[in-house]
């Protein structure tokens, strides 16, 4: 059982480091900023966003929106370029991007 959990260990290190990172800078009953650091081709999971959002790209990139109803969009973007980012219903998102992006999210 030990050797186990000493091989396991890294693994589950490796899987938290590649999560994104998410801080609130400013949440009140008009805004919600959010600025999110995501890891070099992260994947999320089925997810949606109920508003309507501004998306701002610190750093050069894109990604692939896969629509959980039907169609993929696949969006590149400049640093420091702003985006709408509409609410568009269930969907998952694969970075391309060779290091870590920084979004800010204004809703």
């Amino acid at each position: 059982m030990k050797r186990l959990i000493v091989f396991a260990l890294p693994f589950f290190v490796c899987a938290a480091a590649a999560v994104a990172q998410t801080n609130v800078v400013l949440e009140n009953d008009q805004v919600r900023i959010l600025k999110v650091t995501v890891p070099a081709d992260h994947t999320t999971g089925i997810h949606e966003h109920k508003t309507n959002r501004v998306m701002v790209y610190l750093n050069k990139g894109g990604q692939s929106v896969i629509r959980q109803d039907g169609p993929t969009t696949v969006q590149k973007w400049k640093a420091g370029q702003p985006l709408w980012s509409p609410a568009i219903g269930m969907h998952r998102v694969e970075l391309a991007a060779t290091e870590p992006n920084t979004i800010v999210e204004i809703e």
